[in-house]
């Protein structure tokens, strides 16, 4: 739908980055599902999307994601970005992205930030020692799971 609304120039890039953003503001700090996040960066991709406007070639770059948010999972490196795979072993800023992420850019999609993951993405809980908890926004003295915990509370409500 969002995208849809993107084409259909009903929205912006920056509207939903901003709109985004202010979700993540509201309800992370309990969740903790997105504890970085890259929105200067997220906003400066949109305001070039908007000044590039919308291809009218479908197989035009940036394709079929335009001006979408994403929230990528903290075991893939994002250019400029803090990565940590959960884990103060890793903890650095990525100089280059993952195939996944640079492949998800290309088509349109906007990185807001990172979820959180417990270390090495190894866990049946989504805890590390670097953020803390991430925990079930529709009842906070529950875990999210697994390893894409982060990704489940953010996308479930809690902040994306």
């Amino acid at each position: 739908e969002a995208v849809s609304r993107l084409r259909a120039r009903e929205l912006t890039p920056r509207q939903l980055v901003d709109a985004c953003a202010a979700r993540l503001g509201a309800h992370d700090a309990v969740v903790n599902a997105v504890p970085i996040l890259c929105l200067e960066s997220a906003r400066e991709a949109a305001d070039r999307l908007e000044r590039e406007g919308f291809p009218d070639d479908a197989s035009a770059r940036p394709g079929y994601l335009y001006g979408l948010p994403v929230v990528v999972k903290d075991t893939m490196p994002v250019e400029g970005v803090r990565f940590t795979n959960g884990s103060a072993l890793v903890d650095c800023v990525a100089a280059r992205s993952d195939l996944t992420v640079r492949i998800l850019e290309a088509n349109g999609a906007i990185c807001l930030g990172k979820s959180n993951t417990p270390e090495f993405a190894a866990g049946s809980n989504t805890f590390n020692a670097l953020f803390g908890a991430t925990v079930n926004p529709f009842d906070t003295r529950m875990t999210c799971g697994g390893s894409s915990g982060g990704s489940g509370g953010g996308g479930s409500g809690g902040g994306g």
